[in-house]
């Protein structure tokens, strides 16, 4: 029940539209007011970054230009 409280005001909660005391709310990490009971601290995955990964290849070597072969050149008895 929301009654008089000298120096203290009445709120909206931005998440449930309840009317409440602003002793009685919390503001999140993103900036809402809202209820004690509908506070949640920021989740931990928020701050991950990624540690960035070798792309390279360590022992790189251009690739070998095409060799085509001519009429002739393969015969039955070379398989």
């Amino acid at each position: 029940m929301v009654s008089y409280r000298e120096g203290d005001y009445n709120v909206i909660c931005e998440l449930s539209g309840f009317k409440a005391k602003r002793s009685q709310c919390r503001k999140t990490w993103d900036g809402y007011l809202v209820r004690r009971d509908f506070w949640e601290p920021r989740h931990p995955q928020d701050r991950v970054t990624a540690i960035p990964e070798r792309q390279g290849v360590k022992d790189a070597r251009p690739e070998a230009a095409d060799r085509f072969l001519t009429a002739g050149e393969v015969t039955p008895d070379d398989l």
